[in-house]
């Protein structure tokens, strides 16, 4: 009886021994083979244990193609590098029938003597992961969501299933389910700047953003046709847009196009240094030309004309309630409020106790004397004047040393000088209350 026994136990061992590597006693079941990663049933960026994959790049050297199956590198073939050629948005299918599928499309150049090849994908920053394995040298991915970033690289394998290496660097590319719109047109005239685009298949609605001069975009209007008429537009200004469409999900935005409006002054040439803070003043209702189409840049300006600028760039505050000290200012004078307002701020004096003379210039040392009112007088962090001809006991000392720090004006001549009696041209004046503003920021 103990001899059967012991039979019985030898035959039991021998048995265990003839089972496969990984498979379970009494009725386990087996390890699974080493196969690709079945990209719609694991989440991005993830390789199945035990399929072929490339390594993380930093363990790989130069694109070499390190293949790890159940967990044990073999050796690449040497097959070449296949060479990716385009990354595109597959064409979005119009109804479930149509043949063609929503996806990105990639296509490489054959290498000789492959078998087939091997696509992978990482998602943004992530790891490769081993999509599949095809026989053409075109393939679609399907598994992909709008708006993230997709890398794709390619290997060749040979006929003993041997990875060659591939494109440590790949292809990129942003998915998006809906094509861009093109802007077809973009025109300027005197009601302001229409823009005219393509429709896209499957938008429902689009998206008009604009940015002025290289500044942040901002989101003008939505709308379900494919043109758009912007009315807020200022003169001589160049405007960029942009559109995109909407339909579920946003599609990317079309390549911008730009617009410059047309100048209205025909002597204020658009490369001229003054130019863009004359339309700046011109555009914040800070200035007016001398007529329809002249701004007459080199004459000069009065000191009613500057108390009129001061008061708009500070938004016309009111001033009900205050008293007109000055007999040669009048109710119907288009400066009037302004010299109440600038006067009772501090701003602005007369040249006499009951005269403002607001025909009279006004000089470079005036006007800075006045913004620094303006700006409540701050701190000068300098003490030495950088003009020969400002001199530190001078009324303008603190005023003109205040502005060239800030960078508010400069000198004249050589920069030696800042000939604070002359008289200031509009240009001039504009050119200052640009930079005044950059600073202060009122408008």
């Amino acid at each position: 009886m103990k001899q059967k026994w012991i039979a019985l136990i030898v035959l039991l061992t021998v048995c265990a021994a003839m089972l496969p590597a990984g498979a379970a006693a009494l009725g386990g079941s087996a390890a699974a083979e080493p196969g690709l990663v079945d990209a719609a049933a694991l989440p991005d960026n993830t390789i199945a244990d035990g399929a072929a994959a490339i390594v993380d790049e930093s363990s790989a050297t130069d694109g070499a193609a390190v293949i790890v199956t159940d967990g044990t590198a073999t050796d690449a073939s040497e097959l070449a590098v296949p060479s990716l050629l385009t990354l595109t948005r597959a064409s979005q299918a119009a109804s479930p029938s149509d043949a063609g599928a929503v996806g990105v499309t990639l296509t490489w150049e054959a290498v000789a003597d492959a078998e087939v090849y091997r696509v992978y994908r990482r998602v943004g920053t992530g790891s490769w992961t081993a999509l599949t394995d095809v026989d053409d040298n075109r393939w679609t991915d399907v598994s992909v969501q709008t708006g993230r970033t997709y890398t794709y690289t390619v290997s060749a394998l040979d006929d003993a299933g041997r990875p060659g290496p591939y494109d440590p660097n790949g292809l990129s590319i942003t998915y998006y389910e809906l094509d861009a719109p093109a802007i077809t047109s973009a025109a300027s005239d005197s009601a302001g700047v229409t823009i005219v685009w393509q429709g896209v298949r499957g938008a429902t609605s689009y998206q008009v953003a604009r940015r002025v001069s290289g500044g942040a975009w901002e989101t003008l209007a939505d709308t379900a046709g494919t043109d758009y008429a912007d009315s807020a537009v200022g003169a001589g200004t160049t405007y960029a847009y942009r559109v995109r469409a909407y339909g579920g999900s946003w599609s990317a935005w079309s390549a911008a196009v730009t617009v410059t409006t047309p100048n209205p002054f025909t002597d204020v040439s658009d490369s001229a240094s003054y130019f863009t803070a004359v339309m700046w003043a011109y555009n914040n209702g800070i200035v007016r030309g001398t007529s329809a189409t002249t701004f007459s840049p080199g004459s000069d300006c009065t000191r009613g004309q500057f108390a009129l600028m001061l008061y708009r760039l500070a938004g016309k505050p009111d001033v009900t309630g205050l008293e007109n000290p000055f007999k040669d200012v009048k109710k119907s004078d288009a400066y009037y409020r302004a010299v109440l307002w600038a006067y009772a701020q501090g701003i602005i004096k007369g040249t006499s106790a009951t005269k403002f003379s607001p025909s009279g210039s006004i000089t470079r040392a005036q006007i800075v004397i006045m913004l620094y009112r303006m700006a409540d007088r701050p701190a000068v962090s300098g003490t030495a004047s950088p003009f020969t001809d400002v001199e530190k006991g001078s009324s303008a000392y603190k005023s003109v040393l205040w502005a060239y720090e800030q960078g508010i004006v400069k000198g004249t001549g050589d920069g030696t000088t800042f000939s604070p009696d002359a008289n200031c041209t509009r240009y001039q004046l504009v050119t200052i209350l640009y930079r005044f503003n950059n600073l202060i920021h009122f408008i």
